[in-house]
């Protein structure tokens, strides 16, 4: 699995960035949704 935690630190562009945040959303979402 992958894990961000505390040294998940993003360090590129910003839309690279909120690109990364928007995936982690959506691949939240979908495994809320196994549960």
């Amino acid at each position: 699995a992958l894990r961000l935690g505390g040294e998940g630190r993003i360090v590129t562009p910003p839309e690279l960035a909120e690109s990364a945040r928007t995936a982690a959303r959506e691949a939240l979402a979908a495994y809320d949704e196994t549960l």
